[in-house]
């Protein structure tokens, strides 16, 4: 999970219904409600991040232990993925970090 940058796709229409998001994929027809924890996260993916910049930003707003947050934003992670919700990107290493052969 580390190193990967989460990008919501932009082909995704979403619209605010009563307490809830409603998100739909253009490319399925599927259309999907998020709770409020998945709906912070959704709106955090405005802008691509990497898993520990939002587990970062969770904990900042819930009182939650870190390994759940982690845990459990694994999951929703693996689920907006599989969704076709959310595309993974590998973020490049730093140049002082990259092995040359």
């Amino acid at each position: 999970m580390e190193g990967t940058i989460y990008q919501r796709r932009g082909d995704i229409l979403e619209a605010d219904i009563g307490d809830e998001l409603v998100a739909l994929n253009v490319d399925d027809g599927m259309c999907f409600g998020f709770n409020s924890v998945a709906t912070d996260v959704w709106k955090m993916l405005e802008q691509p991040q990497s898993a520990s910049q939002l587990r970062a930003r969770l904990a900042e707003q819930y009182e939650v232990d870190p390994e759940r947050c982690a845990a459990e934003l694994k999951s929703l992670l693996d689920q907006f993925v599989d969704m076709g919700l959310v595309a993974l990107t590998r973020q490049a290493a730093p140049a002082g970090n990259r092995v040359e052969s």
